[in-house]
């Protein structure tokens, strides 16, 4: 995914190849794809239901809940 948004990425969403925000679209999908890892990790075992008993661990979802509200202020008012 994210060597796809390297090189495809400036034509998918028309911003300049290399451009801050070229990066910054990047660096949100990686950070997405590890908080899709997160749910994934949570399952070891040979049944794969990341979201089963997820009611029942509210640190997880304080720390998912963190990861998104800092990815937002980061790309919204870091930087430039």
């Amino acid at each position: 995914l994210l060597i796809f948004l390297l090189q495809k990425g400036p034509a998918l969403f028309g911003c300049v190849d290399g451009s801050s925000h070229h990066f910054t679209i990047i660096f949100n999908a990686f950070v997405f794809c590890q908080v899709f890892n997160e749910f994934n990790a949570r399952e070891i075992g040979d049944v794969f239901n990341p979201f089963q008993r997820l009611n029942k661990s509210p640190m997880f979802l304080m720390v998912i809940f963190f990861t998104i509200v800092a990815q937002w202020a980061i790309v919204e008012y870091g930087g430039d």
